[in-house]
C-alpha cells in the first residue's frame, strides 16, 4: 500500500517524471509498491527525465538559531529590570493567545513581536553558549548604567 503522502506527477510540458521526497525514498526499495508504480510511469513515458521535487528556499530570510522562548524570556528578564514582571506577563500572555493559532504561525508570530520590542536583538547570529549570554549581559549591563547617568544629570546646573 502506497503512502498517501508520496506523490508521483507526470509533467508533460516539461516531459518529466517528477516525485516528492518521501516517494522517492519509499521507491528505493525494489519491492515497494512505489518502485513498482515508477517503473510502470516509466515505461508509459520512456523519453520523460526523472527528477525529485525540491523546495525553494529563500536564501535572504533571517535565521535567528537560540531565539527560544526560554532566551526570550531570559532577555526580557535581562533588559527591563524592575519592569520585567509586567512586561513578561505580556508575553506569557501572548504566547496562551498564539495557542489558538495554528502551530506553523505561533512562533513566527511571537518572534516577530519580540524583535520589533528589542531590534538590537537582530544584531546577535546565535544565543546559545552561555558565554555568549554573559557577553550579552554585560553589554546590556553597561547600557542601562550609561542610561542611569544620563538621567542623573540635572541640565539646569549644566548650562
Amino acid at each position: 500500500m502506497m503512502n498517501p503522502k508520496a506523490t508521483l506527477k507526470v509533467l508533460h510540458k516539461d516531459q518529466i517524471i517528477q516525485m516528492n521526497r518521501i516517494f522517492a525514498k519509499a521507491a528505493e526499495n525494489a519491492m515497494s509498491d512505489e518502485y513498482a508504480y515508477l517503473q510502470k510511469v516509466r515505461s508509459d513515458y520512456p523519453s520523460y527525465a526523472v527528477t525529485t521535487r525540491t523546495i525553494k528556499r529563500n536564501g535572504a530570510q533571517e535565521h535567528y538559531k537560540g531565539l527560544t522562548y526560554d532566551f526570550m524570556r531570559w532577555y526580557i528578564k535581562k533588559v527591563e529590570g524592575d519592569n520585567a514582571a509586567e512586561v513578561l506577563k505580556t508575553f506569557e500572555d501572548l504566547i496562551d493567545i498564539s495557542k489558538c493559532h495554528s502551530t506553523s504561525k505561533r512562533y513566527p508570530t511571537i518572534k516577530a513581536r519580540f524583535l520589533a520590542c528589542y531590534p538590537e536583538i537582530a544584531n546577535f547570529s546565535v544565543f546559545v553558549t552561555e558565554s555568549q549570554r554573559q557577553l550579552l549581559e554585560g553589554a546590556m549591563l553597561k547600557k542601562q548604567s550609561k542610561m542611569k547617568e544620563d538621567e542623573d544629570i540635572d541640565f539646569d546646573e549644566a548650562s
